[in-house]
């Protein structure tokens, strides 16, 4: 009876010490699953900015919607850096591809800054909207529930991914 009670004690305390380093680590540890990342953060994110982008800002309200938008979303493509869910998420070419879509995001956000042109944070826009696109291709296929980012609808483009990943907007 001693032998059950202190081997439960001891896989208790084994489980609880390992879930407590989780969280009590120093620096970027990864809490949540890079769906959940996707799902609870980046998703609202950009339904927030295609609000917003649909159609020219006119208001001051309406270039700091895109504004906030496009920098939190340039800010939340760093927690991919410290995702570990994934073997291809070790792999110096999923570095590179964060690094390429934070670039293609803080540049759409820049133009939003600047207050650029509409044409020009438009095609900044779709530089991020197919950037996304093949990422989510590239690393998850099999997910064909995977959602896509798309355009807004006033636009009237429909993206299409060829073979290759690469996205075409018609």
């Amino acid at each position: 009876m001693r032998a059950v009670v202190l081997v439960t004690l001891c896989a208790v305390l084994s489980f609880v010490s390992g879930c407590v380093t989780t969280y009590v680590t120093s620096g970027p540890a990864q809490v949540i699953d890079t769906g959940e990342i996707m799902e609870l953060l980046m998703d609202p994110i950009h339904e927030d900015l295609k609000d917003f982008i649909e159609y020219p800002p006119e208001k001051r309200a309406d270039w700091r919607g895109l504004y906030v938008a496009a920098y939190t979303l340039a800010e939340t493509n760093n927690l991919l850096y410290s995702r570990t869910d994934h073997g291809y998420m070790l792999q110096e070419e999923w570095r590179e591809r964060v690094t390429e879509a934070r670039a293609i995001t803080v540049a759409l956000a820049d133009s939003i800054k600047e207050q650029s042109e509409y044409d020009v944070i438009k095609a900044n826009y779709l530089a991020v909207v197919e950037n996304c696109n093949s990422c989510h291709e590239r690393y998850d296929p099999a997910m064909s529930d995977a959602p896509r980012v798309d355009p807004p609808r006033a636009w009237g483009i429909e993206s299409d991914a060829d073979e290759s990943g690469t996205m075409s907007f018609h």
